[in-house]
């Protein structure tokens, strides 16, 4: 299985792109959100109660839809250092375990449209950040800018592109198509 594993900033256009790349390629999108909001419902979030039980979850689906026979799964995620390399780190442990492929996948843009993104309609369907105020919060307590150290990723720039592009993009450069 390939794990297709889009990251980037808040607004950096991850779910959209995601759900563009899934048309091209058949894949299933599973974005950071859906267990987020559901382990939040629950546990105060940010809590180490809340962060093992997130982690567990997503590693465990990873590992199912790997063993489900999906040809692929697109994940998208919020890196910001050095708080999250524990977790690409076991998810590159359990790919290899799981004869999972991951490829990494950087998504950028510009502070003024991530600030114009952030406040999209889009952005409702889930308990993402929704302000610019809230932007600028998470951009200066966490370097969510930055390529993870240690892998190699596709780095895109996508300020000025449409979703479909970047997914065209994300499938030519690996090969990807349904």
């Amino acid at each position: 299985m390939k794990l297709i594993y889009l990251y980037g900033p808040s607004g950096a256009g991850k779910l959209t792109v995601a759900e563009e790349l899934a048309k091209l390629t058949g894949y299933k999108v599973f974005h950071n959100y859906l267990t987020v909001d559901l382990v939040s419902s629950r546990f105060k979030f940010g809590s180490e109660l809340h962060t093992q039980l997130k982690r567990n979850l997503q590693l465990d689906i990873f590992r199912y839809a790997a063993e489900a026979g999906l040809e692929g799964l697109i994940f998208t995620f919020v890196y910001s250092h050095p708080g999250r390399l524990p977790f690409v780190r076991d998810v590159l442990k359990m790919a290899e375990a799981a004869r999972i492929e991951v490829l990494f996948e950087r998504l950028c843009a510009s502070a003024e449209q991530l600030e114009k993104r952030i406040v999209g309609e889009s952005r409702g369907r889930f308990g993402k950040p929704r302000t610019v105020e809230s932007l600028h919060s998470m951009l200066s307590e966490w370097d969510m800018q930055q390529a993870i150290p240690g892998v190699e990723s596709l780095e895109i720039e996508n300020s000025h592109l449409e979703p479909g592009q970047v997914a065209h993009k994300i499938a030519a450069h690996y090969g990807l198509s349904r």
